[in-house]
């Protein structure tokens, strides 16, 4: 079977150190079953902002696993116009790339990206080929967070061609799949019709990762150096520093506890972004609060197997349904403090992994953390629940072995 995936994120990896995405795992999987894969990814990284390739170029990885890097031009902030140009730019050299390509027997296509999940639907329609959209964003809702609200209408008005064509890739895919509930909910309110057996939830998931002694004994010589306290419980947040994440209060809860002399508790931040620098100085005087940076997979892996609780602190006016980070989480066995209602908050109560607290409210952060923290008893529970129920829900090695079932069962 031969499978065309598109996804405008840089989900392919270079090398050992590089979290490796959702498509990684699905490919590997599809070629142990001897199928044929032609990935198309641009030339801009997302993550780090800088193109991979100058020109279009097509790179054979395997026998099996052939990648066309697009190029079109890139973007600085991940909500902005130029990300829109980006998009747009990619449609249309994908739509002159595939006049004269031997046709897949199934096209895969991931939003984020309008554009190719329109030209996918549109090229799957003509020509009669399964097409598969898989919703890994909220495009193009997530561009009215950035309009004020008093004139969102104005805004959904200059964007209606970009909904228009989500709505065409919906109504035209032959199955709706997503990293959550949520989100294959939205994609079937955008095709106007109800849930088929064609329509499925595959969570973003995480492996299980294991690291030699050595590894680990260099990890835990360098965060020891950077200032994290092991004997203390440590809170942990992995993600970036951006509009998305309100870390603001994690740091105001961290002054909260110190205030109350409870010293007993570390808050882990790592990552990067353009609020780094603020956060930092906001967090100045606090003995409590240890920034990392960026940590390669081996380190946030001893971070994790270290920490008891995983932070999810998303804006008020965040679209995520289900993040990447609590699968991190639950497979270290942390317990959750999350601001995300829905399908996470139900995740959480249903299962006694953690707690949700209200946007902003640090006071309700720092006592609900400080209060677990005091009752080993009831924290060490929680950490149990969690990871048994990444095991039997949330491993990756799992989900990819059922999407690739999903996947075959349009052709096979």
């Amino acid at each position: 079977m031969n499978i065309w995936i598109l996804h405008a994120g840089w989900d392919i990896s270079l090398n050992i150190s590089q979290r490796r995405g959702r498509y990684v795992h699905l490919i590997e999987e599809l070629e142990r079953r001897n199928h044929s894969i032609v990935q198309w990814i641009p030339t801009f990284n997302h993550y780090t902002k800088i193109h991979e390739f100058s020109q279009n170029t097509i790179k054979r990885y395997s026998n099996n696993h052939d990648v066309y890097f697009i190029h079109a031009n890139g973007y600085t902030h991940n909500v902005s116009l130029q990300r829109i140009f980006f998009y747009i730019e990619l449609g249309q050299k994908f739509r002159t790339m595939i006049k004269n390509m031997h046709k897949p027997d199934v096209i895969i296509s991931g939003i984020p990206s309008v554009e190719w999940c329109y030209e996918a639907a549109r090229y799957a329609k003509d020509n009669n080929i399964p097409f598969i959209l898989d919703v890994r964003d909220l495009w193009p809702d997530i561009l009215l967070t950035i309009i004020p609200k008093i004139i969102r209408p104005i805004g959904r008005i200059i964007l209606y061609p970009f909904f228009n064509k989500m709505q065409y890739a919906c109504r035209n895919a032959s199955g709706i799949c997503g990293i959550s509930k949520n989100y294959v909910q939205w994609a079937l309110r955008q095709a106007n019709r109800p849930t088929t057996p064609c329509d499925k939830i595959f969570y973003l998931g995480e492996n299980t990762y294991e690291i030699s002694n050595l590894d680990r004994d260099n990890c835990l010589a360098k965060i020891r150096k950077m200032g994290v306290d092991v004997q203390k419980t440590l809170c942990c947040f992995a993600g970036l520093f951006e509009k998305s994440y309100d870390v603001e209060t994690v740091i105001n809860a961290a002054h909260f506890l110190q205030n109350n002399n409870d010293e007993s508790i570390q808050f882990v931040l790592c990552g990067t972004g353009s609020k780094l620098e603020y956060l930092k100085k906001k967090a100045s005087g606090l003995n409590n609060v240890v920034f990392l940076g960026w940590c390669d997979q081996k380190l946030m892996h001893v971070i994790g197997t270290l920490s008891s609780i995983g932070l999810i602190p998303c804006s008020h006016d965040a679209m995520q349904s289900l993040p990447n980070k609590p699968f991190f989480y639950m497979s270290h066995g942390m317990i959750l403090a999350s601001t995300l209602r829905g399908e996470m908050n139900e995740i959480i109560f249903n299962h006694d992994i953690g707690f949700t607290y209200e946007f902003g409210n640090y006071k309700q952060l720092a006592t609900t953390i400080r209060d677990i923290v005091h009752e080993p008893r009831k924290l060490n529970m929680m950490k149990q629940n969690s990871l048994e129920l990444f095991e039997k829900k949330f491993k990756l090695s799992t989900i990819t072995s059922e999407f690739t079932n999903y996947v075959e069962s349009f052709v096979c």
